[in-house]
């Protein structure tokens, strides 16, 4: 699922629940998501790129394949956030923090958080946001047999950024936010997850 999903899903079929209040929780990997589910179509970055060469390889779904490896591998090696790993690695949002275009690749999920807000709102319908957390935000020592599976350094604390962009931008908005982050954090039982 992704943010934009959801809104659809909210707004043909949640809307009918009659709720009073819609809490919506942003995954750290909703990022790639929005992209994924195609949300990119509606905004105007990622450029699509057209050219010729570009035209002919999507006529073959093996080339396209290649092409689209390819070019992720080239645009992973540069560290440089594209159309092309965001579809394709859902871990992106971890491994690509200090990457070109890592902040603007969160403005297509801002912008599903403030539709989402904005048809709740024409609907009387109060609204929160909040963030899931991830064990390798938190312990050295949590989620290490999935960060093996998904590429992440085991025994490193990653910096929360996916949520620390999400909790600014909820501030910046005045939107209501439920700080699950600093609630796990400040836990003093572990393992969390």
């Amino acid at each position: 699922y992704s943010p934009t999903l959801e809104l659809k899903y909210l707004k043909t079929k949640g809307v009918g629940l009659e709720p009073d209040l819609v809490i919506m929780m942003i995954d750290p990997n909703d990022m790639h998501d929005e992209f994924f589910y195609g949300a990119w179509q509606e905004g105007d970055w990622p450029p699509l790129e057209n050219s010729r060469f570009v035209r002919i390889i999507n006529k073959s779904a093996f080339l396209s394949l290649i092409y689209s490896r390819g070019k992720t591998f080239l645009d992973n090696r540069a560290k440089r956030i594209t159309l092309e790993n965001l579809t394709s690695n859902s871990a992106i949002y971890a491994q690509g923090e200090a990457w070109e275009n890592y902040e603007k690749a969160f403005d297509l999920l801002k912008n599903t958080i403030l539709k989402t807000q904005e048809f709740l709102e024409e609907n009387d319908i109060d609204f929160a946001l909040t963030t899931s957390s991830r064990g390798s935000y938190h312990n050295t020592n949590e989620w290490n047999p999935g960060r093996k599976v998904w590429g992440f350094e085991e025994g490193k604390v990653y910096e929360p950024k996916p949520i620390n962009i999400v909790k600014e931008f909820a501030e910046e908005k005045g939107l209501a936010y439920l700080d699950v982050y600093g609630v796990l954090t400040d836990s003093e039982t572990y393992p969390l997850f």
